[in-house]
């Protein structure tokens, strides 16, 4: 769930509504060109996550599907709309299996989308990435410096005005997947600091 501007989106487990904040009325039923998105081959097939994460900025919305075939089997998709419910962007970029969508967030021009189980860094070490929300065009990758396999970096994503944050949910900086955050500039991608916790235990998942 999400809200800007008065409009609230909520995700359910196969579907996105856009509400009136301030009169509870629904307003759009998101749905992508095509029909909702699935994963999978021949008759092994299950439903694609749309819906399962969402967000909102600037007019326009960010839907993630996380199971979807999007560039390739299971990588995830992500799907840009307007306030009408108009589809406006169907975002790609993970590989097979990278649950793309697994995360998104947009404000202003950027979209930002968490690919938790691509492998940049080694099996499941996790990336985001970022797109131009007025063209839907790559705008950059991020991968922390210190990602290590099963990090899942991207497992969690924000961006609001001049900065975007990163959950890592098994990030063993602060014991074995105590989890971490990552911030970087939006502009360039810039790598600003890395977020523990002062308290940071084992199996805390900081980040999920």
């Amino acid at each position: 769930v999400a809200i800007d501007g008065g409009l609230v989106v909520v995700g359910t487990l196969d579907g996105a509504y856009l509400f009136d904040a301030a009169t509870g009325q629904q307003l759009e039923e998101l749905i992508p060109d095509g029909g909702l998105p699935v994963g999978g081959s021949g008759v092994a097939t299950i439903a694609g996550g749309f819906g399962q994460a969402v967000d909102i900025g600037g007019g326009r919305i960010v839907v993630g599907a996380k199971t979807a075939n999007g560039s390739s089997l299971y990588s995830g998709a992500a799907y840009v709309f307007d306030t009408s419910g108009d589809e406006l962007h169907k975002l790609n970029g993970g590989p097979a299996w990278s649950q793309f969508g697994g995360s998104v967030g947009i404000d202003g021009t950027t979209v930002v989308i968490g690919a938790k189980y691509a492998s940049p860094n080694g099996k499941d070490s996790g990336a985001a990435h970022l797109f131009d929300a007025l063209t839907g065009q790559p705008a950059g990758n991020l991968a922390p410096s210190d990602g290590h396999v099963f990090q899942h970096f991207g497992s969690s994503v924000g961006i609001d005005g001049l900065h975007i944050v990163i959950g890592a949910e098994w990030d063993n900086g602060g014991g074995f997947s105590a989890g971490a955050m990552y911030l970087y500039e939006v502009q360039g991608g810039s790598f600003i600091t890395k977020l523990l916790a002062s308290d940071g235990a084992p199996n805390d998942d900081l980040g999920a």
